[in-house]
């Protein structure tokens, strides 16, 4: 794309000279304004566009003809474009940041709005820089949400992770998740990786002081999920000689430059810390608005776009969507604009591995038994726990009541461990389904010769782990899903099974024997101990859905956002009966065989049969045939749902 430079350049105390770099010329064409003029387009800026409903067409009108001014040097340089696009780059020097340069219209439209040529204003910042490689792959992202316990609105992080996901997917995006939400832990898996990403995105809320010095912030999490106010300054810290090609602060006003313009934004002070590119919002910013606009963004970007095509391609996209606040999307860029991020593929089909949530099927229906990305909600400071102990043992057990989401949070981990070889075993655990398991992947020939050998199941596994690996960098993520299937009551506690116990220590004891690091992670209704076991797995209990969490689960099913009418009390009788339990609550309102009814919109009581079948789906048969009691919300959603309608 072609490129118009506009700069600002004092000239005399009162005067200033406005220099316009056109395409293709190695001069410039100028003329001069009073300083005094500038402060009153500023202080015009200030006044009609940093406000509730501004009125965005004749704002851009004063912009463009004041920047076009007596010679029409842009609408000159717009004519003269042919095709390629053009990028209007526009000098932040005195104060111009703080002007909305993205509302530019020339009378008869949005210069945003054009497709031939397309028109691209962004703010610039004058530096010799350096290019960069651009390789035929897919394009790399780190996402990291920022969610600290004690700050308000909780916004819906989720659902933007699982959009640009979905709308990434012909591209396969390689996109993975910090998910600690903090800074310093962010510095850690950024030295971890050899594989610069492209682009880093960081979303949650964003701020600015209201008294001097005012300095922009992002709200980010302490290793503990406490409130912390990182600055610019600390963000590059963490990048230090390897920034990213691309930064999205993807939180409300880091591209709005505080004191009617004369500090900084947040985007601003990051290319002057050494960013290369970064894009911001420039006031406070609808959910729906940046979680569009980063999912259509990161698809053009992962198709090969430039990085201007890709953004202008975005902001029509908002248009087509008659999002509002489309205008807040700032570019700060230094030096050239950059441009493609990744080269495309071609005819070679992207390669992605299989989405953790597809290994956890029904054996006998083939159906997913967990949620999807698009579906799941919360458990934030589960995750961060689990992934911390990971790293530091061999593995974590999580345990609580059925439907709570243990297998769902396993899978949601699994996403988390970048590089392992998944193996989820289901339900019932023996010798000769584990022998299966490992030899159903094995590619090498020493690996199926130590599985098909005579020595003992521990050593077999230690023997296989170090030296039958398809490969020296495979590490294995084991999960045990349903593991209660393994256990027996005894004298009213759960126990292993005989058989299981072999089994289970031989697989711990030959992964720790390796000293590579695999991973287990067991999900099971019940905690349980065993000596040999419990120094060398993190136990995590998993309760109901609460909070935020549980709000956000509520306006994901159709019968809690308005989008089904049921008899007004029901749905608050649900909520009672199901008491944040998210499988509960999806039967209750939402079952997947018939959508506008479940046991909520029922018309007559449920036969005794139903009612055992729904509880064995939280509880255990060895419970419901020793007459243990449900738990409450288990025995409420049975009393309810059998009483005559």
């Amino acid at each position: 794309m072609q490129t118009i430079r506009i700069q600002l350049r004092k000239s005399t105390q009162e005067t200033v000279e406005l220099r316009y770099w056109l395409p293709q010329k190695n001069h410039y064409e100028s003329r001069r304004l009073q300083l005094a003029e500038i402060a009153d387009f500023l202080q015009q800026g200030e006044r009609d566009y940093y406000k509730l409903l501004p009125n965005l067409p004749g704002i851009g009108q004063q912009l463009f003809f004041w920047l076009d001014g007596d010679g029409r040097w842009l609408s000159r340089g717009i004519a003269n474009c042919r095709g390629e696009g053009l990028v209007i780059a526009i000098d932040t020097d005195k104060k111009l940041a703080h002007l909305p340069w993205e509302v530019l219209h020339d009378g008869e439209n949005f210069l945003v709005k054009r497709v031939n040529p397309v028109v691209l204003p962004l703010r610039w910042i004058e530096k010799e820089t350096e290019g960069f490689s651009v390789e035929a792959r897919q394009l790399r992202v780190l996402f990291m949400a920022t969610d600290p316990e004690d700050v308000q609105p909780k916004l819906e992080f989720e659902q933007e992770e699982a959009r640009i996901l979905a709308d990434t997917r012909d591209f396969a995006v390689d996109l993975r998740v910090e998910e600690s939400g903090c800074v310093s832990e962010l510095g850690k898996v950024w030295s971890r990786y050899l594989d610069d990403f492209d682009v880093f995105h960081l979303t949650g809320h964003a701020s600015i002081k209201d008294e001097a010095p005012y300095t922009p912030y992002f709200i980010t999490e302490t290793e503990i999920g406490d409130r912390h106010e990182t600055t610019a300054a600390e963000l590059a810290e963490v990048f230090r000689f390897r920034f990213p090609k691309l930064v999205f602060l993807s939180g409300c006003r880091t591209g709005q430059a505080p004191d009617k313009g004369a500090v900084p934004s947040m985007a601003e002070a990051l290319i002057e810390q050494g960013a290369r590119a970064v894009l911001s919002w420039g006031r406070p910013v609808e959910d729906r608005t940046a979680t569009a606009a980063a999912a259509h963004l990161y698809g053009k970007l992962a198709a090969g776009y430039q990085l201007a095509e890709a953004l202008a391609s975005t902001y029509q996209q908002l248009f087509k969507q008659n999002v509002r606040d489309w205008h807040l999307l700032r570019l700060y860029v230094q030096g050239e604009c950059p441009g493609a991020l990744v080269d495309v593929l071609g005819d070679v089909p992207p390669s992605a591995p299989e989405p953790a949530y597809q290994q956890f099927l029904d054996p006998d229906t083939q159906l997913v038994r967990v949620a999807k990305p698009s579906e799941f909600v919360g458990r934030r400071r589960t995750l961060q726990r689990c992934l911390k102990a990971i790293r530091t043992s061999l593995g974590v057990l999580i345990h609580g009541l059925g439907g709570v989401g243990k297998s769902t949070v396993t899978a949601r981990l699994l996403e988390r461990m970048v590089g392992y070889h998944r193996l989820v075993n289901f339900r019932q655990l023996d010798e000769d389904k584990l022998l299966k398991t490992l030899a159903e992947q094995c590619t090498s020939e020493r690996g199926h010769e130590i599985l098909n050998g005579k020595l003992p199941l521990m050593q077999r596994l230690t023997k296989f782990f170090t030296e039958g690996l398809n490969s020296k960098e495979q590490r294995f993520a084991f999960v045990l899903d349903d593991f209660e299937a393994n256990l027996e009551l005894r004298n009213g506690v759960y126990v292993l099974q005989p058989q299981v116990v072999d089994v289970l220590l031989a697989l711990l004891k030959a992964m720790q024997n390796s000293q590579l690091p695999h991973k287990v992670i067991i999900t099971c209704r019940y905690d349980f101990t065993l000596s040999e076991l419990n120094h060398r797995l993190y136990r995590e209990p998993l309760g109901a859905l609460g909070g935020a969490d549980l709000i956000k689960k509520y306006n994901r099913l159709d019968s809690f956002n308005g989008s089904w009418q049921f008899q007004p009390d029901l749905p608050k009788r649900a909520k009672k009966a199901a008491d944040g339990n998210p499988r509960l609550l999806e039967w209750l309102v939402d079952t997947p065989r018939n959508k506008s009814t479940g046991i909520l919109g029922s018309t007559r009581p449920l036969k005794l049969s139903s009612l055992r079948y729904l509880a064995q789906r939280w509880d255990s048969p060895q419970a419901l045939t020793l007459g243990m009691p449900y738990p409450s919300c288990i025995a409420e959603a049975v009393r309810w749902a059998a009483m005559p309608t």
